[in-house]
């Protein structure tokens, strides 16, 4: 039988889930029983998260990343985001045919967290040949948002290429602990 460490903490029903990581880490470190990896449901996986854990305590978060949810994400002949370059130092974005996004606009998404928005030109997205596998935008010209610091942009798409199903996550994981 593996030996589970758990701890509980409170919040009200409105509070973002990953707001507690940092609480729960330091009271299960007050312990001294601080985690090499945490398995966590989606809710606690944001990009911040992911990097702030491995960072601050060294400990690997382990759990369902939220999916990319635009229609390119679930089509594997469509260009999703991790199929686009991000220059950060030049602020452009070069898409898998090449062009260069025209505008790097830093903004904010509905949910009010601080996002960069590259827009590609109109004119360059019309006349490619993979317009379809792109963009649906009657002005037919891609839009792409993404996480502004290229330290949680990164760790975000690394845990997305690594994610696993939380059931296969809890079966591998608990399946190399030895019998006691």
């Amino acid at each position: 039988m593996p030996h589970l460490i758990t701890h509980m903490e409170t919040a009200t029903a409105t509070s973002y889930d990953g707001a507690a990581i940092e609480i729960i880490h330091a009271a299960l470190e007050a312990k001294g029983l601080l985690p090499d990896e945490h398995i966590v449901d989606s809710g606690y996986l944001g990009a911040e998260v992911l990097v702030s854990a491995e960072r601050n305590q060294g400990i690997t978060l382990l759990g369902p990343v939220p999916e990319e949810r635009s229609w390119q994400a679930r089509s594997q002949q469509a260009f999703d985001l991790a199929q686009f370059r991000i220059d950060w130092q030049k602020q452009q974005v070069t898409c898998p045919e090449g062009k260069s996004s025209r505008h790097w606009i830093e903004t904010y998404n509905r949910h009010g967290k601080d996002v960069i928005h590259a827009k590609f030109s109109p004119t360059d997205c019309r006349s490619c040949p993979s317009l379809a596998c792109c963009t649906r935008a009657k002005a037919g010209a891609r839009m792409l948002s993404f996480h502004p610091d290229p330290l949680h942009y990164q760790a975000l798409q690394e845990a997305l290429v690594n994610d696993l199903p939380s059931e296969q996550v809890l079966t591998s994981r608990v399946s190399t602990y030895p019998e006691s």
